[in-house]
C-alpha cells in the first residue's frame, strides 16, 4: 500500500510538471503561428474541405510542440529515420532494444538523432537472419538447406575494417566501437530457477542471479513421444502440444487463463500444429475446447517456430522439438537452425521464454539424449547439437526430479565455458558500517543473536540485518541501515525502491532506519524498531495461545516441539510502518506526510485445523472432501471424508489457503484447486 502511494504521488508530480509544459509550448506555439493553430494543426478526425495532417507534416511544423506533448516515442529505427529527418542529436537519448536482432544498415541513420546512445541487446541470443527472405525468394526450401552464415566472414581480427564489415547487428557494432558496457546480473522473467539455470550454466557462465520461487512446484514438464518425423512434421508430438492445451493448462484465480505461447523447431511444425487447433476449434462437439482456445487466444497465446520467438515471453511455453526417426526408424543427426555455429543462440531463446512453466515435447531417442557428454565433448563447446542433447537430458531430470542427472548435465556445462566465475553464495557476511555495529549490538542485547543475520543474502540481493522468526508463515523483517551518503544520488534512491519492491514481493517486511535519525537520537529509533518486531513477536504469540484452544480431547502439547509448523498471516496485523524518507529528488520524491496508510484485515475463509476442504484434481478432475486433523488417529477416510494430519505436505499446502487457490502437490506433476471450505 505504502509503495503503491508514493508512486501515485511522483506521477502527479510529474504530470503537473509535464502539463505545465504543454501550456508554455501550446502559448508559445500559437503566438508564432496566427494562421495554423494547435487544435488545427493536430487536426485528428479532419473536417469539412480540410484533410487530416499526417504525423510527418506536424513534426516538420514545430518538432518542439510535438516532443512536448509525447516526450517518450515509442517507434521502429526505420520511422524515426523517416519522421525527423534531419533532426541530428536532436534527442537527448535514443534507446534500441532487441539489438543484436537490429541490422546495422538499418539503424544506423537512427543512431544519428541521438546524444547519448543506449544499445540493448544480449550476446547469447538471435543476430538477424536472412532466413526468411531466402525461404519467400525460393533460395531454399527448409532450414536444412540454410548455409551458415560463419562462412562469408572475414577471418581477420586485426583489420578493423574487416571486423566492422562482420558486424552483422547493431549489437556487435557497438561492441567492436567499446562502448560502455554494463550487465544485467539479474534475471527477473523466470518464477522458478531452474527455467534459467541450464542457459545460466551453458552460456552466462553462471553470472545471472534468479531469485528462488514464491513456493515449490515443477517448473518443467518432459514427455519423449518417439514420435516419427515425416515430411517436417512430427504428429505425436503436435497431438501432445493440444493434450497439454487441453488438460494441463488451467485458470487462474480470478477466472483469468495463464498466457500460453507454443514453440516449434520449424515452419511445417509450427502450421500443422495451428490447423489441428482450428479443427478442434471447429468440431461442435468440443465447444469447451473451443472457449478455452478463444480464451487463450485473447490473452495472447501464440503459436511460433523457433526463429520468429525472440522478444516474446508466456507464462507458460510448450516447446515441440520437432525431430525424430523417419519413417524407416533411423535418427537422422540434423536439427536444422540448430546445427549451425550460433545454433546455441536459437536453443538459448527458445527455453528462456516461459516466466512460470515449460512442457517440453520430444522424440529424440533417450539413448542419444543420455549421451550428452559425449556430444559436448566433441563439440568442445556448448553448442549445436551437444548443448540441444544437454538441455533435453536437463528437461528430463527435472521434470523427474532427478538431482543427480541435473547436475551432472550442469557441471557438463561448466566443464565447457572458459569462465567458471560466478556470483557468491554466501548466505551472510560481516556488517559493513559502524551504524550497521551498532544497530546489531542493539538487537542482540536486547532479542540476542539467534535470529539476527549481517548483510543477508536473497537472490542476488543484500539486506543490511535480518530478523528471522524461523516460523513458518512469519515474514522476515528487512531492516535497513540508511546511510545519507550512499544515499544522495537519485539513482541509489531509486534502485532501492526497486529492490525492496522485489523483496516485498518474496515475504520480506521492511523497517529502514536513517543513519542521520541513529545519530541523533539512537534510543528513540531503537525503541520504535523493536515495536515493530515485537509486533510480530505478540501475533506469533496469540497464534499459539488460539490452536491451544482447540479441544483435542486428549492432553497432547501441540506446539511442544513443532513450533516451526505454526501458520500466520501478516495481512491480519495492523501496523503503523514508517514510510521511506527521502529528499533528494526534488519535487518527484513524496514527503512522509502525504503518504496514506491503509491496513485491509481480510475476513475471507481460511483453510484451518478441522476445516472441511472441498478440492478438484487437475489431472483427472476428480473432487474429493479431505479434512485437516490434529492427532494422527483421526487421519482416516469416513463418510467419503478423507482424513489428513496437518503436519502431511498437503495440508501444509492447505492450511491459511483460500477458496479458488490452486496448489502444487509436492513431488507429483499435479495440483489441487480448492472449491469450498467449511
Amino acid at each position: 500500500m505504502i509503495k503503491k502511494s508514493i508512486e501515485e504521488k511522483q506521477i502527479d508530480k510529474i504530470n503537473k510538471i509535464w502539463y505545465k509544459n504543454q501550456e508554455l509550448a501550446l502559448l508559445r506555439y500559437n503566438a508564432n503561428n496566427p494562421y495554423l493553430q494547435a487544435k488545427n494543426l493536430y487536426n485528428k478526425r479532419g473536417s469539412n474541405g480540410v484533410s487530416r495532417n499526417p504525423l510527418r507534416k506536424i513534426v516538420e511544423k514545430d518538432i518542439d510542440l510535438f516532443t512536448t506533448y509525447f516526450p517518450i516515442i515509442l517507434t521502429t529505427p526505420e520511422v524515426a529515420s523517416n519522421l525527423f529527418r534531419n533532426r541530428n542529436k536532436y534527442f537527448d537519448i535514443i534507446i534500441f532494444d532487441e539489438a543484436s536482432q537490429l541490422r546495422l544498415e538499418d539503424n544506423l541513420p537512427a543512431m544519428m538523432k541521438g546524444k547519448q546512445i543506449i544499445i540493448a541487446g544480449d550476446e547469447h541470443q538471435m543476430p538477424p537472419s536472412s532466413f526468411f527472405t531466402k525461404i519467400l525468394d525460393g533460395q531454399i526450401d527448409s532450414e536444412d538447406d540454410l548455409e551458415d552464415d560463419e562462412n562469408i566472414f572475414i577471418d581477420d581480427k586485426n583489420n578493423f575494417e574487416a571486423q566492422i564489415l562482420n558486424a552483422v547487428s547493431l549489437l556487435d557494432f557497438a561492441s567492436l566501437l567499446k562502448f560502455e558496457n554494463i550487465s544485467l546480473d539479474f534475471h527477473y522473467r523466470s518464477k522458478h530457477p531452474d527455467l534459467i539455470e541450464f542457459s545460466n550454466a551453458a552460456f552466462y557462465n553462471n553470472k545471472l542471479i534468479a531469485l528462488p520461487p514464491s513456493h515449490q512446484y515443477n517448473a518443467i514438464q518432459y514427455d519423449n513421444m518417439d514420435g516419427a518425423f515425416i515430411d517436417r512434421i512430427n504428429k505425436a508430438e503436435a497431438i501432445k502440444v493440444l493434450e497439454i492445451l487441453q488438460n494441463d493448462i488451467h485458470p487462474n484465480k480470478d477466472g483469468s487463463y495463464p498466457s500460453v505461447g507454443i514453440a516449434t523447431f520449424n515452419i511445417e511444425q509450427r502450421n500443422y500444429i495451428k490447423k489441428l487447433i482450428l479443427e478442434k476449434q471447429q468440431d461442435p462437439k468440443l465447444v469447451k475446447f473451443s472457449n478455452k482456445i478463444n480464451k487463450l487466444l485473447e490473452n495472447g497465446m501464440f503459436v511460433k517456430n523457433l526463429e520468429n520467438i525472440q522478444g516474446d515471453e508466456r507464462d507458460i511455453i510448450i516447446i515441440s522439438t520437432t525431430y525424430g526417426k523417419d519413417k524407416d526408424g533411423r535418427q537422422s543427426e540434423r536439427y536444422g537452425l540448430l546445427n549451425f555455429q550460433k545454433g546455441y543462440k536459437l536453443l538459448n531463446v527458445i527455453v528462456t521464454r516461459a516466466k512460470n512453466k515449460c512442457f517440453v515435447v520430444t522424440s529424440i531417442p533417450e539413448d542419444k539424449i543420455l549421451n550428452f557428454r559425449q556430444y559436448l565433448a566433441l563439440e568442445k563447446s556448448n553448442n549445436r547439437k551437444a548443448v540441444f542433447m544437454a538441455y533435453l537430458a536437463y528437461a528430463k531430470a527435472v521434470s523427474e526430479n532427478n538431482e543427480e542427472l541435473k547436475n551432472n548435465v550442469l557441471e557438463a556445462l561448466k566443464e565447457n565455458t572458459l569462465n567458471k566465475v560466478g556470483p557468491s553464495t554466501f548466505l551472510y557476511a560481516e556488517t559493513e558500517s559502524p551504524f550497521e555495529d551498532e544497530v546489531y549490538q542493539y538487537l542482540a542485547e536486547y532479542f540476542g543473536v539467534d535470529n539476527l543475520y549481517t548483510q543477508y543474502k536473497f537472490g542476488g540481493f543484500r539486506i543490511d540485518i535480518v530478523y528471522d522468526f524461523k516460523v513458518a508463515g512469519i515474514p522476515k523483517i528487512a531492516i535497513e541501515c540508511d546511510g545519507a551518503k550512499y544515499h544522495s544520488s537519485d539513482e541509489a534512491y531509486l534502485h532501492d525502491i526497486h529492490r525492496q519492491k522485489i523483496l516485498e514481493g518474496y515475504g520480506f517486511v521492511f523497517h529502514r532506519i536513517w543513519s542521520t535519525d541513529w545519530w541523533r537520537n539512537p534510543e528513540f529509533e531503537f525503541n520504535r524498531l523493536k515495536d515493530f518486531i515485537e509486533t510480530y513477536k505478540d501475533e506469533i504469540e496469540k497464534k499459539r495461545l488460539k490452536l491451544e484452544e482447540l479441544d483435542f480431547q486428549e492432553e497432547e502439547i501441540l506446539f511442544e516441539d513443532n513450533s516451526d509448523e505454526i501458520l500466520f498471516d501478516p495481512n491480519e496485523i495492523e501496523l503503523n510502518i514508517p514510510s521511506i524518507e527521502k529528499n533528494y529528488i526534488d519535487d518527484l520524491i513524496v514527503e512522509e506526510d502525504e503518504v496514506s496508510i491503509t491496513t485491509i484485515i481480510d475476513t475471507t475463509p481460511k483453510v484451518k485445523i478441522n476445516s472441511l476442504v472441498t478440492v478438484k484434481y487437475a489431472l483427472d478432475e476428480k473432487i474429493v472432501t479431505l479434512k485437516i486433523v490434529a492427532l494422527p488417529k483421526d487421519a482416516i477416510t469416513k463418510n467419503d471424508i478423507i482424513g489428513i494430519h496437518y503436519t502431511t505436505p498437503i495440508a501444509q499446502q492447505l492450511l491459511e489457503k483460500q477458496v479458488g487457490a490452486v496448489l502444487n502437490i509436492p513431488n507429483t506433476s499435479n495440483s489441487v484447486e480448492i472449491l469450498e471450505i467449511e
